[in-house]
């Protein structure tokens, strides 16, 4: 782990740490054939829905005893013989309908708690998925991007449905939740994804360097993604934001810095831009 100065000789300083061995290269997802881009939860489990319509048993009717014609009037006026009471028709009881088999609904897609919310997405094992995601905190897979590709396609088939975006933090995949190796794998392996996904804010921080010699951040990165992950926040500049603002958004680990005085760009570019500065203004998302 090295100190990166951020500000030149009035220095903004955090820890970045760049370590090969835990960061996953943006593109987690390749699959066995060399694809480079190759989700929640059981309260989204399928819903029944109820028989398409209600077979009430039909009603048989009975038939109407004929009228008895007069007697006629015989000469020797001998008794007539009624006639016969007619046969009382049976009536069936008609068996019922035999109840359709529930159908299987989609997962309830929306929101379930603060930003989190629950998205289906269904994809072809054989189309690139078109997804970028950074596995650097170990909870989750970062959406880094979406190139094209089957998210793409779906979110345009799908346009007033939940959708994946960038910038969302995937935490759950068909019900697990863990370790981002977890989540990796049960992407790879299915190609219908109930994901719980967390949508972040944009908050804007200006730190002057002269006043806040570090930012009080240990950062870790993905050279090639698009972002610095915030892993902790200690005694800095940032800290004493989070201390006198009147914002309910508090910095903190899991958030991640995407933009350093206009630009924004790959991790490296982040930090080269953070160099020889005497003010720093940072837009961060916040994972509330």
């Amino acid at each position: 782990r090295k100190q990166l100065a951020m500000g030149g000789q009035q220095s903004c300083c955090c820890a970045a740490d760049k370590d090969s061995e835990k960061l996953v290269p943006v593109s987690a997802l390749g699959s066995g054939a060399g694809t480079t881009d190759e989700a929640y939860s059981q309260a989204a489990q399928a819903a029944d829905q109820e028989p398409s319509a209600f077979h009430g048993a039909p009603t048989a009717a009975s038939e109407a005893p004929a009228a008895a014609a007069p007697p006629a009037e015989a000469k020797d006026r001998s008794p007539v013989a009624e006639p016969p009471a007619p046969a009382k028709e049976e009536v069936k009881k008609a068996e019922p309908a035999a109840e359709p088999k529930a159908a299987t609904s989609p997962p309830l897609q929306g929101f379930i708690k603060g930003n989190e919310f629950i998205v289906r997405i269904e994809r072809s094992l054989e189309t690139n998925i078109g997804l970028n995601l950074d596995a650097l905190d170990e909870e989750s897979a970062f959406v880094d991007g979406i190139l094209p590709g089957s998210i793409e396609a779906w979110n345009q088939a799908h346009p007033s449905d939940p959708r994946l975006q960038q910038y969302d933090r995937i935490l759950g995949v068909n019900g697990l939740r863990g370790h981002t190796d977890t989540l990796l794998r049960e992407m790879r392996q299915n190609a219908v994804w109930d994901l719980v996904v967390h949508r972040p804010i944009e908050v804007k921080i200006s730190v002057d360097c002269a006043k806040n010699p570090t930012l009080g951040l240990d950062l870790k990165y993905s050279p090639n993604g698009g972002s610095l992950l915030i892993s902790t926040v200690s005694e800095g500049a940032i800290r004493e934001w989070n201390q006198s603002s009147s914002s309910s958004c508090k910095v903190g680990k899991h958030d991640r810095v995407i933009e350093v005085n206009g630009v924004r760009g790959t991790a490296r570019q982040l930090l080269d831009t953070a160099t020889n500065v005497t003010t720093l203004d940072l837009v961060i998302l916040h994972f509330a």
